[in-house]
């Protein structure tokens, strides 16, 4: 079975990266320009000339950086299934307001799947205050395992359309591997994930 990626689509999320990747281009085109000008009349320019220039450059990357953390930190929610588990990464927040770390459960081991809400981590500690997971519940895929543990994958960032796409994806891998999950109907558990949105 070929590795298959489930990305975070929401459309809020789009619009954000969208909005960063034009607020990050922008600089940096003018960062070239400024780098090509400041090395092709260095020898001609002023020290003070030059310092200004580079001191603009690096204020003009910091867009980028900043385009490249929020891509990176929504990217850590994609949802991996591979030949034998679904698995997730663990998110680039500090540990005081991480809210998924990394969780994996094998096709052959899981026993049912459904949507909950929790304001808990998906390691099942409380969240922090400070952390989005302690001031709201944020919506998980729950997998149910044979040995009677949960894995929850949050699917906060994830759109309804993706996420009925890994339930039936994950069931269809499941039965490959000889096994029969349980589950409500499709459109019973995507309908637990719109209410609380």
């Amino acid at each position: 079975m070929k590795k298959k990626f489930y990305f975070p689509d929401n459309i809020g999320i789009i619009i954000g990266c969208a909005f960063f990747l034009i607020l990050a281009i922008l600089p940096l085109v003018e960062l070239i320009k400024i780098l090509f000008v400041t090395f092709s009349y260095i020898s001609k320019a002023s020290i003070e000339d030059t310092i200004v220039r580079f001191l603009i450059a690096i204020i003009m990357i910091v867009p980028v950086l900043f385009f490249g953390y929020t891509i990176s930190h929504y990217l850590c929610y994609t949802i991996i299934l591979d030949k034998v588990k679904i698995y997730i990464h663990e998110d680039t927040n500090i540990k005081k307001k991480k809210i998924q770390y990394y969780t994996c459960a094998n096709y052959e081991n899981i026993y049912s799947v459904d949507i909950i809400w929790s304001n808990r981590k998906s390691n099942g500690e409380k969240s922090d205050i400070n952390s989005i997971a302690g001031t709201e519940k944020i919506p998980y895929l729950r997998i149910n395992t044979k040995d009677g543990k949960q894995k929850l994958f949050m699917i906060m960032f994830t759109s309804k359309r993706t996420v009925k796409k890994i339930i039936l994806e994950l069931k269809k891998r499941a039965e490959m591997n000889d096994n029969e999950i349980i589950m409500e109907d499709i459109e019973s558990i995507i309908n637990s994930f719109k209410k609380c949105e």
